[in-house]
């Protein structure tokens, strides 16, 4: 189970230079596998949110900058 505040503390976390994206994309995808069995919906869309925002940063979109923002705003 992942919860939308526990993303939001670990997105606040990258802001502060605390974390890496890397290393919350690592985190995510870690905690969030299966998601869909026992999180709520806020947290179920925001992580697909912030996976769209990851992919388009993979593929060169959009910079990490935009991905924290992004995912501030979801």
């Amino acid at each position: 189970m992942i919860e939308a505040s526990e993303i939001r503390g670990k997105l606040a976390a990258v802001s502060l230079g605390e974390m890496s994206m890397d290393d919350f994309e690592d985190w995510l995808v870690a905690h969030s596998w299966n998601m869909h069995q026992d999180s709520t919906p806020e947290a179920i869309e925001l992580v697909s949110s912030i996976e769209l925002l990851l992919s388009e940063r993979d593929e060169g979109i959009i910079s990490n900058n935009d991905v924290l923002n992004g995912a501030i705003n979801a």
